[in-house]
């Protein structure tokens, strides 16, 4: 799925925070979407968890780009954001903090501290911030906290090598929508296989994985740090492909994205909806639905005046269909009652319409059987998702619909 460009991303949320000054909005529109406004600035929040020894600290850097990490000693839990220039904040164990202008990982008073918080010029933090949070060997399931740390945020990776019924009951208490974006890190994988049980141990956590967390990653994590350059960038991509490095950063990356671009269209549906809104007195009648007719029957085929029109137009009725479905699906999320599985259908129902009404004529041309193949594409990831069921699989559907329409617009504009 293609992105929203920077560029683009900017203007949206301009529009949207000069549409919030306007201060005839309700009260409650306003709040609302200055929420949406706050949420869809800020980078994704990752946590690395584990219990003690599990490797949090070293996947939380090969996540950031940060190669260097001291050999030996213990680093605080760490917290990795975006910095033009390279700071280390400390929060110290009897009250007060240390703040130093440079990389360092232990405060120059000696002492002992709580967390260490980064701030580096590293391109993967202007997506994403990381934040360790440390568990014990069998932690409490009743425990508010770091359970309620957890909750919070948008990815969670557990680090460690194999999962013990206490640490399984930690989780277990976990909400199923944070379950749905949390990822089983198989971390310091080069020490299992050196002892010849790796397969093994990734055969042994399988089952509950699969149940308990999106998927199962195993990584390398020293092999995978030694593996980059100083901006965090592969200098061996075979070491760093073979470590498991590549996998893990695409992946939770990726994930990072889709999240990202589902706050941005939430931004986007909510600035549609004020715009409808403002404009409903004046406002040309939507475009009537096409009478819905069996998946299988061919589309009637236009007449051939029409078949020869622009493929702008072309593609008007599909775009102010899609229109006015995003902004009911955008009322549907407002409902708190069954709303993942509403939009989820909607999804599906609105993927296979406009693939109807995009089926290409003959000699259409190769745009028209690529934009068609697309919308096609598009259905079957949204039954997938369907099936996933919950808020996550539902955002990601948007997110989908979104960037499809956005690709319209373009053709149309084009």
């Amino acid at each position: 799925m293609t992105h929203r460009p920077e560029q683009d991303r900017q203007e949206i949320l301009a529009a949207l925070e000069r549409a919030l000054a306007d201060e005839s909005l309700a009260p409650e529109t306003a709040h609302q979407g200055r929420q949406i406004l706050e949420r869809a600035r800020a980078e994704v929040r990752i946590a690395v968890t584990g219990p003690p020894g599990s490797g949090k600290s070293h996947v939380a850097a090969l996540l950031a780009g940060l190669a260097r990490l001291p050999e030996g000693g213990t680093i605080p839990p760490l917290e990795l954001r975006w910095g033009d220039a390279e700071s280390a904040s400390f929060a110290l164990e009897g009250g007060g903090s240390e703040t130093v202008s440079q990389l360092c990982f232990a405060p120059s008073s000696g002492a002992p501290a709580r967390t260490l918080r980064l701030c580096l010029p590293l391109p993967a933090l202007r997506e994403i911030s990381l934040q360790e949070i440390a568990l014990p060997e069998a932690p409490d399931p009743a425990a508010q906290e770091p359970g309620a740390t957890l909750a919070r945020a948008d990815i969670i990776l557990w680090c460690g090598q194999d999962f013990p019924p206490q640490q399984q009951a930690f989780w277990a208490a976990m909400p199923d929508a944070r379950k749905d974006h949390a990822f089983f890190v198989l971390s310091k994988a080069d020490l299992l296989a050196e002892a010849g049980i790796l397969a093994e141990r990734i055969a042994a956590l399988e089952e509950c994985v699969a149940e308990e967390f999106h998927s199962l990653i195993p990584v390398a994590t020293r092999p995978a740090l030694a593996a980059l350059d100083e901006r965090g960038a592969p200098r061996d991509p075979q070491a760093w492909s073979a470590s498991g490095g590549k996998a893990l950063r695409g992946t939770i990356l990726r994930q990072a994205r889709l999240g990202r671009q589902a706050h941005l269209d939430r931004a986007a549906l909510f600035l549609e909806r004020l715009r409808a809104s403002e404009g409903a007195a004046c406002a040309p009648p939507p475009s009537p639905r096409p009478p819905s007719r069996p998946r299988r029957q061919p589309a009637p085929r236009a007449p051939e005046a029409a078949q020869a029109a622009e493929p702008a137009e072309a593609l008007r009725p599909a775009h102010d269909l899609l229109r006015e479905k995003a902004l009911q699906m955008l009322e549907i999320a407002r409902d708190n009652e069954d709303r993942a599985a509403r939009i989820l259908a909607e999804c599906v129902a609105i993927t296979r319409e406009i693939a109807r009404m995009l089926e290409p004529s003959p000699g259409a041309g190769p745009e028209a059987d690529r934009l068609h193949a697309r919308w096609l594409e598009a259905g079957d990831v949204m039954i997938l998702l369907q099936m996933e069921d919950g808020i996550g699989p539902a955002a990601d559907a948007l997110s989908v619909l979104m960037q499809l329409r956005r690709d319209m617009e373009e053709l149309i504009a084009a």
